[in-house]
């Protein structure tokens, strides 16, 4: 069952619309950047290696990294919640790295230039306002492994 449809008046928790018998036909609408916040942070983790980034906000002007950088192929997550000019130090790098810019508010995101890494560099958002920075390796979908289907016994 979704949480998000159990109507939980107390505190005003979720108050769903209409319910019937405790239970909504629909979500309640003010959880709807929770819900769209986890999309995007589940679409980096399938493209990105989150589980092996770390907080590392001495690496960028925003004090906001994460980042895996003892990798073969290290990755950088940046969030800059004012937006404007910042610098990422990319020296656990080699050669060239993609660069992908994401507007929180919107969900929007375009590809950036790609950069040399292997020295501090300095960026500069496509748009203003608050925004995501990534960058790293290929930015791929990677291809998460799915237990077998399990069949049940008659």
């Amino acid at each position: 069952m979704d949480p998000y449809v159990v109507y939980y008046p107390r505190e005003k928790r979720n108050l769903c619309p209409s319910p019937v018998n405790g239970i909504s036909a629909q979500p309640d609408a003010r959880w709807n950047p929770v819900r769209q916040t986890m999309g995007h942070i589940r679409d980096y983790a399938d493209r990105m290696n989150l589980a092996a980034m770390t907080p590392q906000g001495k690496l960028s002007s925003t004090g906001h990294v994460l980042a895996n950088t003892n990798a073969a192929h290290p990755e950088w997550l940046v969030y800059a919640p004012s937006g404007g000019k910042f610098t990422l130090d990319l020296s656990a790098g080699s050669g060239e790295v993609t660069v992908e810019w994401m507007n929180p508010t919107t969900g929007l995101k375009v590809a950036g230039e790609k950069v040399i890494a292997g020295a501090t560099r300095s960026f500069v958002p496509p748009f203003g306002g608050e925004c995501g920075f990534v960058s790293g390796g290929e930015l791929k979908k990677r291809r998460i492994p799915h237990l077998p289907r399990m069949k049940c016994a008659s």
